[in-house]
């Protein structure tokens, strides 16, 4: 795995990891294992953190935006189901 951005920190930590190289998205996924229930697929439960970071790079200058799973910054959400959410700028 290859990071080449400001997202390389904030990815340090992180459980899950899924990088679209061509659509300059990475999807960081944090679990809360004080809620997890091992008899149940992981993935499935909603105790994940999503943040999505979206890099875009415009004559040399790279900006990078992370957004949440529905603007929130908590572990509500089914890394899953990732790809259904609407992702915002924080609102809590």
């Amino acid at each position: 795995m290859i990071f080449n951005s400001a997202s390389d920190i904030d990815a340090i930590g992180y459980d899950k990891i899924i990088e679209i190289p061509a659509s300059g998205i990475t999807y960081l996924f944090r679990i809360d294992t004080k809620r997890y229930n091992p008899s149940t697929d992981a993935l499935s439960q909603p105790i994940w953190q999503i943040k999505k970071i979206t890099e875009t790079t415009v004559d040399g200058t790279t900006t990078t935006l992370i957004q949440y799973a529905e603007g929130r910054n908590g572990y509500n959400f089914r890394a899953s189901a990732y790809d259904t959410y609407t992702y915002k700028f924080r609102e809590e």
